[in-house]
Order: C-alpha cells, then structure tokens, then sequence
C-alpha cells in the first residue's frame, strides 16, 4: 500500500533533501582514501569496491595514482560533480572538505569520524559548522560520528565494519549505536530474515530519525521498519510521522534506557541522554510504534511482520506433535490471543484417522504427539487444523530429530490461506539453507524457540491493535482556554488550582475556604459532615507528612479542635474545608512539560501503591481514543476492575477527564507542572480532591 504522501511533510527547518543521493547514489567519491590496510580511508573504500556496488567510485587522495585497481584523484573539484561524498579524514580536515564538496555540488555526504558534539563543547563548536556548511548548500549529510549506511538492493555498503549481510529483503533498520545496529544485522542473517537498508544514525548532525523514517516509508523495498534508539530531541517528530505510517507499514522501537544510569554513557556516545522511558513508552504506544527489549525480540517482530504480513484476527489455534514448547508459547501470548476449542467436525475428522489409540484429549492447543511424526499424518492433521473456521491463524511446532515439517506447513498454507508461525525446536544450523528459504518465501517464519514464536505472534498482534488505535485515534479537540493571571505566584495553592480546573470544566470536590472560626462554622452548615480539613499553603508539597491534613472529620467538636490545632501551627495560613468522600479507587492524573515530548499527560494509581507502580503516559493534546490507550497501558489493570469489592472504574469517564486535562491551556503562559492527585473515581463519577498546578513563562 502506497503512503500518502500528504502525510509525510519533512519535519525539519531546512529545505527538503534528496536522499536519495545518499543512498541510492550514481556516483561515490571516497575523499581520504588510503592504501593502507587497516585505515579508515581504506576501509571505506574496501568495503564499498567489495560490496558490488556498480556505479562510479572515485577515490581522492593526492598521494596516490590509483587504489583498488581505481584511478585515484587530487581533489572533489578534479571530479566534478559527484551524488554522494564519503569524508574518511580527521575531524579537523572534514569542514573544509565539505565545503569543498558543496561548492562543486555534491548532493550528500557521509562523515564517518567521531569527536564532535559527544566529546564536548570545543567539538559541538565544529559539528555546528559542518550542520550550517550541509544545510545552506541543500546537502544530505549522514553523521558525524556514523559507521555508514547500505543499502542491500544496490549491493552497497559503506560500512567501517563490513560483514557478510543478509539476503535482500524488506526490513530496513535505522540505528543509533553502530555496535548495536551490527548486531541487528547478524541476527536478521541468522534469521534469515532479508534486509533492504541500514542506516547508522551517529550523532544526527543534520538528518535525524524522522528524516530517515519518512524516507523508509516512501521506499518501495521496505516494507518493515526497525529502530534502535538511545535517544533523540526530536522523538516527538518521530511518533507523530510513525503515526501517519503505522497503517501502511509496521515501525518497531529497541529503546534503550531502562537504567537512569547510562544517561551519562548515552551522551558521551552520541550526544543525547537516553530521556524519559516512560514518556518514550506513552508516546510509542499513542502513535502506534511497537516497541522491543532486546535485539532478539526486535528480530523477532520484524520476522514475523515481515513475514507473515497482517492477520485479521486473534482466534489462534496452536498444533504440534510436542506439548512442552507448544504450552510454554502459549503461556507467553497472555491476553493477545484467545484460544478457542476445535469445532465439532475437526474433531471428527481427528478421531475418524486415529480410532482412539494411543487416547487422545482432542483440545487447542492440538498435541498429536506420536500420530505426527510421519509425513502423512502430520499432513492430514493439519490441513484439518487450518480448515477450521474458528482459527484465523495458526501457531505450529516441531522438533529436532523428527519431521520437520516444511512441505505438510507450505501445502496448509496454500490450502488454508491463513497465516502460519512455527517453531522448529532446533540448533538454527539445522535450519539453515533452502527448506527455511522456501518457507519464508511463502510466508511462513521460522522460529527455533518458544519465546521467539510468542514474540512473533504478540507483534501481529500488537501491530493488529496499534493499526486499529490509529485508525479510531479522531481527531483532536480545541484548547480549553482559561486564566490565572489574578493569581500571582507560579506556584497555584491547592484551591487556586482546583478554581482552574473547575473552570476547565473538570469535577472538583466541593471546598471552602476559611480564615476565621465564623467561617469555619458556616463551611460545616453548608457542607455537612463528613469533612476534611488542610492547611490551604504553597509552602507545603506533602501537607500529610507534617500533618497539615484531617480527613474524616464527623462532628463539631473535632472540627474546631482541629481548627485550633491547625491555626495554633500556621497561624498565617488559611484552612481548606472539603465534603469527605468515601470509597473509590484513588488515581492520579498529572501533566508534566517534558525536554523531549513538551506536555505530556501521565496516570497513576494512587494512594499507597502510588511509589510501586510506573504511571502510563501519553503526549498531550489527547483524543478520547489516546486516553483510552493510557488507561489501558496503567499497571495494575486490577485496581480499575474492581479491586476488593470497589466498583470498577468506567474508563469512558476517566477517558473524558483525562482527554480535557490534556487540553487546558493557561493564557499567555504554560504549565509546568499538574498534579490531580486524587482523583477518586467511583464507577463513572469523578471527584478531584487534591491538585497543585507549577506556572511557567
């Protein structure tokens, strides 16, 4: 399915770049070029002579005739012009030769050499004027700081690490690290998973992800998208584009940081912090990218999605002639799949072929155990199997040492049509050659471990919900627009706060606030019992910690002596009366201005479980649909479907609060911080008891 390319405007300040110079190029001069084996320039140049590449290759190099059975040049400019520049010099010489290269027009560049921005201030310095030399003059610069690109289907490699690679395929890859990115490679050939492009990233002096992402989307070779990512200031451009392409094509994240302490390492590699996890998470799971823990698992997922394509449905029926590995996938898929029984006339045909011996229990998932070592049987059990309208895909398994069943699998493909995932539990050396080969070309991958068959059946999934979220996103609402100028501090009190909020429209708990004993009593004639007091202070965060809080307060007599107790205390500070309600599931609902993604919205279970349990996030403004995906992202599920007896949250209401919070905009100034924290939910009625709003500029 072709993208439309009204969705996929650049998102970048410069003009538009041919990027297609960079990495389809017609022509490639190798400046820096040695002959000496072992060098950067030699490499270069080595591994793109070597790769098959049939267009133009000119090394430079003044010191040298000819390279590599090549005529070698003095200079860019003895050339003339060239698509693509491959800068293979210390970091100093690299300015002036890429100025050089624009002034004769070349189109892109690739500057491999490291010690820019990530090393300090006197690099960011250089890296600056190569960014300002590559944007006036309209050049595709890959790097600084890159181990190269290839681009399979042209056979070209400019790779200062070059390896045997896949075979040609529809799995692009765009990494961050070279290291990381050259291990994804070896695990799509082990895989044997083909590969279209792989673009090292480094420091994104000019180009960054979401370049390389909309150019992926328009290449007619991929059909898949990969990522590693430590982190990047422009994530936010990356989902709102993956957003636009997830329904044509899969995007999946590796998204390395779930340790705060390799930020440190990450900016030292690349010049970027590894961000906020949770913020990444939220705003993956909001624009429709799958994310991945590992570089098995994001091989995994691209396998399948590569591979097998789309399903049409979560009806699973799993087969095999050996229990363990079948049940330990099955154990793995959790709610991504239901596993409905076989229909009457499966059964029947099953127990017409085996007449009851060895006794079978005839259930999903189908073990055939010793009746499914020979190829017929395995044959006739499966067709069967696929031809049950109740499955919409299937899941298969075998084993080392028995049938391998790649032609019983490639004739139930044909005849069923429907999507098959197997695992042949076995060394992947056992695998190799053209039986795998075969299989893949006709669409079904093959794993050689449960859990890798479990990732590549959770992907179709995930990639099934994430099309449908995008799909049913809607469209985004008007700003609620309200003020706060009356109110001077940046720091909102607790009342002033929910004053924004009510305004806003959002269910605040009803309050008064009181500075005298005749308004204490009139708070209690108007709001009954029971009541909470608070000391009403910006100078207090956590008015619970130093007992500035009094909550279930049932008659007179302890209302003023908490009145006393409270004035006696903070004698300056006003008190907040508030209607106790009792009951409900405690949750949080907060807005954060986050580096990388600005508003962000987050939700958290409350109360004492608040510090176990990370919130789920999404990036505001939300539609009703985003905030639907928050909540069910929210660890545990639990506390909103009924926990001990509480009536279970109505998630279309919390969707409601939720999708207007991400939408309050302060005139003329921003927030900083929101903090709901409770908001008690009692089926599909919300009450804002606490809340603190940060002002910015």
């Amino acid at each position: 399915m072709t993208v439309n390319e009204e969705y996929l405007k650049v998102y970048v300040e410069e003009e538009y770049m041919d990027l297609d110079s960079l990495f389809d190029p017609r022509s490639i001069a190798v400046i820096g070029a040695s002959g000496r084996q072992g060098s950067v320039g030699y490499i270069y140049l080595d591994s793109i002579v070597s790769s098959g590449y049939e267009g133009k290759v000119y090394p430079v190099n003044p010191r040298y005739d000819e390279l590599l059975g090549l005529q070698c040049y003095d200079s860019i400019e003895s050339i003339g012009n060239v698509d693509l520049a491959v800068i293979a010099t210390n970091k100093m010489v690299a300015i002036d030769l890429l100025e050089n290269c624009a002034n004769v027009g070349v189109k892109a560049a690739v500057i491999p050499t490291g010690g820019f921005e990530e090393v300090g201030e006197e690099g960011a310095e250089l890296e600056r004027k190569i960014r300002e030399i590559a944007s006036e003059n309209g050049m595709a610069l890959l790097g600084t700081n890159t181990l190269g690109f290839i681009n399979n289907h042209i056979g070209l490699q400019i790779n200062f690490n070059p390896r045997l690679l896949p075979s040609k395929g529809s799995v692009s890859i765009i990494s961050q690290s070279g290291g990381m990115g050259l291990s994804i490679i070896s695990k799509l050939r082990e895989e044997g998973v083909g590969m279209s492009k792989w673009i090292g990233v480094g420091n994104r002096t000019l180009l960054d992800f979401p370049e390389f992402l909309e150019y992926l989307a328009k290449d007619e070779s991929t059909t898949v998208i990969g990522a590693f990512m430590e982190g990047t200031e422009r994530a936010k451009q990356f989902c709102e584009l993956a957003a636009r392409i997830v329904p044509h094509k899969p995007v999946v994240v590796y998204k390395m940081g779930k340790s705060a302490s390799v930020d440190y390492l990450a900016v030292t590699h690349t010049g970027t912090g590894i961000g906020k996890t949770g913020a990444y998470k939220g705003a993956f799971r909001q624009h429709g990218v799958l994310t991945a823990d590992s570089t098995r698992d994001l091989v995994a997922k691209l396998k399948a999605l590569a591979i097998a394509g789309r399903i049409g449905g979560k009806q699973l029926g799993m087969f095999t002639y050996t229990a363990g590995p079948t049940i330990a996938a099955a154990d793995l898929l959790n709610d991504h799949f239901t596993l409905p029984q076989p229909s009457e006339e499966t059964i029947r045909i099953f127990e017409d072929f085996m007449k009851g011996a060895p006794p079978t229990i005839l259930k999903n998932p189908m073990d055939v155990d010793g009746q499914g070592y020979t190829p017929e049987s395995y044959q006739y059990f499966l067709n069967a199997y696929a031809a049950d309208p109740g499955f919409d895909l299937l899941a298969t398994v075998s084993t080392a040492g028995l049938l391998f069943p790649k032609d019983q699998l490639l004739e139930a493909k044909k005849g069923s049509g429907k999507p098959i995932l197997h695992c042949h539990v076995a060394d992947s050396i056992e695998i190799f050659g053209s039986e795998r080969d075969q299989l893949h070309e006709a669409g079904i991958p093959i794993y050689t471990t449960a859990e890798e068959l479990a990732v590549g059946l959770i992907a179709l999934s995930e990639y099934m919900d994430a099309v449908k979220r995008i799909l049913e996103r809607g469209n985004q609402q008007p700003q609620i627009m309200v003020s706060a100028s009356h109110f001077g501090d940046s720091i909102l009190d607790e009342h002033e706060s929910k004053m924004i909020l009510a305004e806003a429209g959002l269910p605040v708990v009803e309050e008064r606030v009181v500075s005298s004993r005749e308004e204490m009593v009139k708070a209690e004639e108007e709001l009954g019992f029971p009541l909470v007091l608070k000391v009403l202070s910006r100078r207090i965060a956590h008015k619970s910690d130093v007992g500035a809080v009094r909550t279930d307060i049932i008659d007179h007599e302890t209302l003023m002596e908490t009145w006393n107790s409270f004035k006696k205390k903070w004698p300056s500070e006003n008190v907040l009366v508030q209607r106790m309600i009792h009951g409900g599931v405690e949750i949080i609902v907060g807005r954060i201005l986050d580096p990388v993604f600005g508003d962000i919205i987050t939700l958290g279970v409350g109360g004492f479980m608040a510090d176990l349990f990370s919130p789920s996030a999404g990036v505001c403004p939300c539609t009703r649909q985003d905030c639907i995906s928050i909540i069910d992202a929210l660890e545990p599920q639990e506390i909103l479907n009924g926990y001990r007896g509480t009536t279970p949250v109505d998630r279309n209401a919390l969707a409601d609060l939720m999708e207007k919070v991400s939408r309050i905009h302060i005139k003329d100034e921003k927030i900083d911080e929101m903090d709901l924290n409770p908001v008690i939910v009692k089926g599909d009625s919300l009450s804002i008891v606490d809340a603190l709003i940060r002002k910015g500029e």
